[in-house]
């Protein structure tokens, strides 16, 4: 499932109205607690943006070494 449409999910089923009209603790205890529900969603994210950064990483590398002179030259002679 998308990112975009397991959110889109989690918001209709996550809906707290009910639990802030029954509640008789603390609103910001209720908040921390239902706001922790999506910390694996962003640990994945930040596991993701990690990765990519890797990648691009590992790309510009590859990039860097191919604009070196010595590389173009021998691209024009094949």
């Amino acid at each position: 499932m998308a990112l975009h449409s397991g959110i889109g999910f989690s918001k209709i089923l996550d809906d707290i109205l009910p639990k802030l009209m029954t509640s008789t603790g603390s609103f910001e205890d209720l908040f921390r607690k239902e706001i922790a529900k999506y910390d694996h969603i962003c640990e994945d994210i930040a596991h993701n943006i990690d990765a990519k950064e890797q990648l691009l990483m590992q790309i510009q590398k590859v990039l860097g070494n191919t604009m070196d002179p010595i590389v173009l030259d021998r691209r024009e002679i094949y």
